[in-house]
């Protein structure tokens, strides 16, 4: 099971929550910050614009 003690505004993971590729809070203006995009679109299945 997942335990984390706070969790941000978005988790990604692959197969299970264990797996975690990214996550974080978004930016002020609700984008996702770009070290986390560039992990998040590493994995070739997600797109960000």
């Amino acid at each position: 099971m997942l335990e984390r003690a706070a969790l941000g505004d978005f988790l990604l993971f692959r197969g299970s929550p264990e797996h975690v590729v990214a996550e974080g809070r978004f930016d002020r203006n609700w984008k996702v910050p770009a070290d986390a995009a560039a992990k998040i679109t590493a994995t070739g299945t997600i797109t960000i614009h």
